[in-house]
């Protein structure tokens, strides 16, 4: 996570902070200082920087007493990211607003106070050994949040030394699951290197967290198994049933947090296949056609299967034609201006019977100026979504050739004409607003509230937001229907609807709520306790 940050904030840098064009009766302002959260003390050298909604980017960076200031703004939403500066990991890095919301709106001629207080980041120190205590070179080491699961840790040393040892650096406070992995792949069959989470578990849910607080740590040791790895072998055919031999493939692992690819080697007898693979989840990706092979002169065809791995596999793996899908935004009122947005404003195709983590195959079709889209190869059973929308608007209604399939399911694989989608916007709704408190009624702040639809045949998007200091949330506009609002610990794992098993759990202890199309609703949630 550091690096991308660090990247991200290089960007910043070399940009030169170029400023928007802006009238002379601009006088808007944020300004603030940037203190460690801890002492107070303030932090110099550390780099700020603010984009405006759909706006280029600047930065700057804080004075010997910690204080930024961004001069003749336009009135707007602004948002930003705050870095302990160039070469540091002293202080985790976190948005500009985090302590009052993910943005700042900035009326005309308005002077904002924003005070940042980065928390302290530490370091970890860990020894790779295999079994028998000998260290272990160029391993790699991940870092997760034991109740978030999320990547915590992404150092720019990635891999242990020579005597088997790294830091993991630019962590907070916290409980971290720490796993190690070996990116070669020789060996002898029967004792490659396994994943392994301290102290020696196969996976996360058999690790042993480890706290990192303000103290120093002292160095934990990771001994790698060894074990058993399998091959795996795809005979790969295109949608007419012939073998598809020039088909480009891959094995994917997918760890729950991220995803790595491995090769597949083409045989003499047609079939695809990767020796050496550990246990574990993956998918194979293939695709033929399209403008990546033009010697081949035919319509992309593509094919996502997961497997787990725990034996030598072989399967065959049917490529499925795919069509482009056009489509376009309309406004519910044509007489308002659709605001830009923070991100690029798009279209997304998410493979319904996908029980991996991440995204995988994923199609999406970016907006247009002229608010047109186009989703390139799409296929299988896909349920829609608009991502980015503007702040105050969200998803009225998808239809795709006429039909309302709002929170459904298309099967492409039985389309025969592309035909068209079409989405409409609205910044006219119902709002959800409250408070999250505890067993006592006191506030809760920075619980992570959020609300999944419950009609919905299939459940791809749920807003989420952390409430602030009061322990106050809202969400809206929204679309009339019927809600369940969760509220999590700000330490816990967030929900996920891929793990539909623990999502289910959650919404039987949820809120429950049914709105109108202007409903504006108040109420208080308590944080959810999982046993």
């Amino acid at each position: 996570m550091i690096a991308v940050l660090l990247a991200f904030v290089a960007v910043f840098v070399v940009s030169g902070g170029q400023e928007p064009a802006r009238t002379p009766e601009s006088r808007a302002e944020i300004r603030g200082r940037v203190v460690d959260k801890e002492t107070g003390r303030p932090l110099a050298g550390a780099i700020v920087s603010l984009s405006r909604q759909g706006g280029p980017q600047k930065t700057s960076v804080t004075d010997d007493a910690g204080r930024f200031r961004f001069a003749a703004l336009e009135p707007g939403l602004y948002s930003g990211y705050v870095t302990p500066g160039r070469f540091r990991a002293t202080h985790v890095p976190q948005p500009l607003a985090a302590e009052s919301g993910d943005s700042i709106e900035l009326a005309k001629d308005e002077i904002r106070q924003v005070d940042v207080r980065l928390l302290r980041a530490y370091a970890l120190p860990v020894r790779v050994l295999d079994a028998a205590g000998a260290p272990l070179s160029d391993i790699r080491l991940k870092a997760f949040s034991a109740d978030s699961r999320r990547l915590a840790s992404m150092s720019l040393q990635q891999m242990t030394d020579d005597q088997g040892r790294i830091r993991l650096f630019g962590l907070e406070a916290g409980r971290y699951l720490v796993c190690a992995e070996s990116w070669l792949t020789g060996g002898a069959t029967k004792d490659k290197l396994l994943r392994t989470c301290y102290p020696s578990a196969e996976d996360e849910s058999a690790a042993r967290p480890v706290t990192v607080d303000r103290h120093d740590l002292s160095e934990i040791e990771i001994r790698m198994r060894a074990g058993r790895t399998y091959s795996v072998s795809a005979l790969v055919l295109d949608s007419t049933g012939a073998v598809a031999r020039t088909a480009r493939v891959s094995l994917n692992e997918y760890d729950g947090t991220s995803s790595s690819g491995i090769g597949m080697l083409r045989q003499d007898d047609g079939r695809f296949r990767s020796t050496k693979v550990a246990p574990g989840t993956y998918a194979i990706e293939a695709s033929l056609g399209g403008e990546d092979q033009p010697e081949e002169r035919r319509p992309v065809e593509r094919a996502f299967a997961p497997i787990v791995v725990d034996a030598d596999t072989d399967l065959t793996v049917i490529l499925r034609r795919t069509i482009d899908v056009p489509g376009r935004v309309v406004l519910e009122d044509p007489a308002v201006t659709l605001p830009p947005s923070e991100g690029l404003l798009g279209v997304w195709a998410r493979l319904a019977d996908n029980p991996l983590p991440q995204l995988g195959p994923t199609r999406s079709g970016y907006v247009t100026p002229d608010r047109s889209f186009v989703i390139e190869d799409v296929f299988g059973r896909r349920a829609l979504s608009v991502e980015n929308l503007p702040r105050g608007w969200y998803t009225k209604s998808i239809r795709y050739n006429g039909a309302d399939v709002t929170g459904e399911t298309i099967d492409f694989d039985r389309v025969r004409d592309p035909g068209n989608v079409e989405v409409v916007l609205s910044n006219r709704g119902a709002v959800l607003m409250g408070r999250v408190i505890d067993d006592s009624g006191h506030p809760v702040p920075k619980a992570n509230v959020m609300i999944v639809p419950v009609r919905q045949r299939v459940t791809i998007s749920m807003p989420n937001t952390t409430t602030s200091v009061d322990g106050s949330f809202r969400f809206g506009p929204t679309r009339a229907g019927e809600y369940v609002l969760l509220a999590l610990p700000s330490n816990g794992r967030p929900a996920a609807f891929e793990d539909w098993e623990r999502l289910a759990r959650l919404i039987a202890l949820g809120e429950r709520i049914t709105v109108g199309e202007i409903d504006e609703r108040t109420l208080d949630l308590h944080v959810i306790k999982e046993r």
